[in-house]
């Protein structure tokens, strides 16, 4: 049988008090629940007291802590065998004098640094572009000229509220599995489905002889058109960028 240990060390401040009381005699029956209190005193950053509570033949003691705000994890406490022990002439109790030591260890909370996961990036847009370009489980495919678009319907109406309105809105015919689009060429709509999809842009260079500027003339129009209001926004700033002064 395989055996293992760990091991706890814990580590805390410590400090020692002595809290000296003259005229022990006289304050032997100083009262049921009454007390003297030492001035307080540093351990760590809290604050503590002594309390002491003389009576006929012994004494009782106890701490205090003085800090209003905050509370210490833990505290190790102990008075050298003092309370609740009657009181004979010793090393604590000479010329009527009482030496209280009060040995207190505060210690530090202990923590556990949180198991770090590394949550990889979405992915999500990248699925959507593989899933637009192997056109599985489309239900939808326009006809741009003589290229076909196969696509997913509720892709389309989730990004697009006139997609949404002719796809499944009452004047529209939710079981077209055919659409024609006749006023686009088919990149500005292949750029179109790439944002829908993906919601990004794709690079707009030269394509089909058409200059990159003017593609993107076009792409602003059917933004408009399917009501794409970020693509649009995006699309105006680049051609502003581009205006030549």
């Amino acid at each position: 049988m395989e055996a293992s240990a760990s091991l706890c060390t814990p580590s805390g401040v410590r400090s020692k008090l002595t809290f000296k009381i003259s005229g022990y005699s006289f304050q032997r029956g100083f009262g049921v629940g009454k007390y003297f209190s030492s001035a307080a005193f540093n351990v760590g950053v809290y604050f503590w007291r002594i309390k002491y509570y003389p009576n006929e033949d012994y004494v009782s003691l106890s701490v205090e802590l003085a800090t209003r705000r905050g509370h210490p994890s833990s505290v190790l406490l102990s008075f050298a065998n003092l309370c609740g022990h009657f009181l004979q002439p010793s090393a604590y109790l000479q010329d009527d004098n009482l030496a209280i030591e009060c040995d207190i260890t505060v210690l530090a909370a202990i923590t556990v640094p949180p198991f770090d996961i590394q949550v990889p990036p979405s992915n999500l847009s990248d699925n959507l572009r593989e899933l637009l370009k192997a056109g599985e489980g489309t239900d939808v495919t326009f006809k741009v000229r003589r290229e076909s678009f196969p696509a997913h319907k509720i892709v389309l109406a989730m990004r697009s509220p006139i997609f949404k309105a002719d796809l499944f809105g009452s004047m529209g015919d939710g079981t077209r599995r055919t659409i024609t689009i006749e006023d686009m060429q088919p990149a500005i709509f292949s750029a179109l489905l790439h944002f829908i999809y993906t919601d990004s842009l794709p690079s707009m260079g030269t394509s089909d002889g058409d200059d990159g500027e003017e593609m993107v003339k076009y792409l602003v129009v059917a933004t408009n058109r399917y009501a794409m209001k970020r693509m649009k926004v995006i699309r105006e700033s680049t051609l502003c960028k581009n205006l030549n002064v």
